[in-house]
């Protein structure tokens, strides 16, 4: 085989790897649960999945692209995010920062953002890809265990009772000094 003919099979060869790739980051884009913007440099959302489109309630990708990815959080969280994307370009990755979001109408919801900077073949920046998670549920979530724990804690230090309580292996947590004094009572009672 000629040296030429082994160079269009290589360049051939290449190009079905690269276009196999290039399927297979498709599927997996669109086929993700989890929502996924790209952005160029400047924030301008480029693309966008179909959990992202759920997530901002928009009917169509074309709402989202060319749009700034900045119009979609909340004003207070804008000044942040641009400083984040100076810092994912310096340091190539963002991980769970938590902002308020906006949908296409409006709406806030709290989510968390993880981005990276994606590279050209010669390693120069030319976009960001984001991961972005409605965490709406889980802030509920975590409110409704705080409120629970205050609740409890209220409720402990309230009685007046001697008390203690303990996890499910019986390793004390926390004691009342109600506790020690009753114990304490206990104890000289049972030296008479």
């Amino acid at each position: 085989m000629r040296s030429h003919d082994r160079s269009i099979v290589k360049s051939k060869t290449k190009t079905d790897v690269s276009q196999k790739t290039e399927e297979r980051f498709e599927s997996i884009f669109a086929a993700s649960p989890c929502a996924i913007t790209i952005t160029d440099l400047k924030g301008t959302i480029i693309d966008c999945n179909k959990a992202a489109l759920e997530m901002y309630e928009s009917t169509s990708k074309q709402n989202l692209i060319g749009e700034s990815a900045f119009a979609f959080k909340s004003k207070k969280d804008r000044k942040r995010a641009k400083e984040n994307m100076t810092k994912a370009l310096k340091q190539g990755t963002l991980r769970n920062i938590e902002y308020t979001l906006l949908t296409e109408k409006g709406t806030q919801f709290p989510a968390e953002l993880s981005a990276s900077v994606v590279r050209d073949s010669s390693g120069k920046p030319m976009a960001f890809v984001a991961m972005i998670e409605d965490i709406t549920e889980r802030k509920k979530a975590e409110k409704t265990l705080r409120e629970s724990q205050q609740k409890f804690e209220r409720l402990f230090m309230r009685n007046p009772e001697a008390a203690f309580y303990a996890d499910a292996k019986w390793h004390i947590i926390d004691i009342k000094s109600t506790f020690y004094s009753t114990f304490w009572i206990y104890e000289r009672r049972s030296q008479r």
